[in-house]
């Protein structure tokens, strides 16, 4: 038998359901968060704050929790996601959200990683084609669809990405995450 590692994980409570909205063990202090939305897919309930010596201070919110459909486009091919953490209310963010804050193996959760020749989590390589809020009648029609043509009737769309103020050169993200993470690739490539 073997000792196993116990490690302390300060995460912020949810007071409502009893789940939690993360961990804030990455934050320094003084740094603020949020909203972040509580882990439990049931809840409501938002928290945004600064980490302090004592922990965090808080302030709660709450939200529509049905979330937005993504409709997303890679190459040739069309990939519907659910995210329950945004707003059903269509927002200015979904753009942003899409192209430059997610991460592509989070938009597709069933993914163990995704990769591109400079490395892994390339963000910007998912373009926003168009989004609706999240209801269990529109998931049953999606499973029931089987051609292109649906799909792109069911979201109102052609099929084109939508127009985006993200930079189309660097894989979407902005230049000087793209520089930094070119720097980043050739520090790590081994040395000739």
């Amino acid at each position: 038998m073997s000792a196993a590692k116990i490690e302390t994980v300060h995460r912020i409570a949810c007071e409502k359901c009893g789940g939690h909205f993360g961990s804030i063990d990455h934050l320094r202090l003084g740094a603020t968060f949020g909203p972040w939305s509580c882990r439990n897919r049931d809840c409501d309930q938002e928290v945004s704050g600064t980490v302090t010596a004592d922990g965090a201070d808080v302030e709660l919110t709450t939200r529509d929790r049905r979330g937005r459909l993504f409709l997303l486009k890679l190459r040739d091919v069309y990939i519907v996601t659910r995210n329950p953490w945004v707003s059903a209310d269509p927002g200015d963010n979904d753009d942003y959200f899409i192209h430059s804050h997610q991460c592509p193996t989070n938009l597709i959760q069933q993914a163990i990683e995704v990769f591109d020749a400079e490395g892994n989590d390339p963000h910007g390589i998912f373009r926003l084609v168009a989004s609706k809020p999240f209801t269990h009648e529109a998931e049953d029609k999606l499973e029931e669809m089987h051609s292109l043509q649906e799909l792109l009737a069911f979201f109102g769309t052609d099929g084109a990405p939508a127009s985006t103020d993200w930079p189309e050169e660097d894989k979407g993200v902005l230049s000087f995450i793209a520089k930094a993470q070119r720097e980043e690739t050739a520090r790590r490539a081994p040395k000739a």
